[in-house]
């Protein structure tokens, strides 16, 4: 005989956490395509992605553009518009950092990158080492290191950086897919100019120029700041005081 009755229906647990970041499916143009020509590249993922509001602080264009891309997601799709003209035979990289993430759980592609040559090949030439902070010998992962073609003394003042890369929590540095030229390295805070403009910026310099691909693995740098800030509170207490007018008395008022 069938039992009757009505079954208790227990809904379903939904699983284990997701924690496995998005997984590239595709890229058109494919990813280290050679003789590049195109102004746009677009990346499909295998589910939902969406940018991290920090994208501009994530985003590393290798060589260093005049004007920074334009990256864009819709559903599965980052799209990515070259705005700045190619240099003819020149790799380049775009490393996201920590800016495509999914959806739902909002896991991150940790330092994706795309690459592609202007050129017939792609140059492999790596340069690395670690900065720490002269004062104290601990690292500080807002500062970048910066590579200059240019052998002028006032380069790193007026000029753009040709390459950048950040620091880890620990310090190092790597950079990747550069041509086998020499370069002048210095370590300057990450902000908007990363030119040294500003006497009270941490600074440091590699004191010979470093040609990639021939000893570019140790390089080691000492940030300090060349003159500190100068600390309001001690501009207020060393500032004249004002010369208070003394109460009249029942006397000078009198004379009034």
């Amino acid at each position: 005989t069938l039992m009757e009755g009505c079954a208790n229906i227990i809904p379903p647990s939904g699983g284990p956490r997701d924690s496995l970041p998005p997984l590239l499916i595709s890229a058109t143009p494919k990813d280290s395509m050679l003789n590049f020509t195109g102004k746009k590249i677009v990346l499909v993922f295998d589910e939902f992605v969406e940018l991290d509001q920090k994208l501009q602080d994530n985003l590393v264009v290798s060589p260093n553009p005049d004007i920074m891309p334009m990256v864009e997601s819709k559903l599965k799709t980052v799209t990515v518009t070259l705005k700045d003209s190619l240099r003819t035979g020149t790799t380049y990289s775009i490393n996201f950092g920590n800016s495509i993430k999914d959806v739902n759980e909002g896991n991150f592609y940790k330092n994706f990158t795309y690459v592609f040559s202007t050129g017939d090949e792609l140059t492999t030439g790596t340069l690395a080492g670690r900065v720490l902070l002269a004062e104290t010998g601990i690292p500080d992962s807002t500062l970048i290191v910066v590579l200059q073609r240019n052998a002028n003394d006032t380069a790193v003042v007026k000029n753009k950086p040709d390459y950048y890369t950040k620091l880890d929590g620990s310090g190092h540095f790597q950079f990747k897919y550069l041509p086998n030229e020499t370069f002048h390295v210095f370590v300057l805070p990450n902000d908007y100019t990363k030119k040294y403009d500003d006497s009270t910026k941490m600074f440091s310099f590699y004191d010979v120029p470093v040609n990639v691909g021939a000893n570019t693995d140790s390089i080691r740098l000492f940030a300090y700041q060349q003159y500190k800030p100068a600390d309001k509170n001690q501009i207020r207490s060393t500032a004249p005081a004002e010369k208070k007018e003394e109460p009249k008395t029942g006397a000078d008022k009198k004379e009034d």
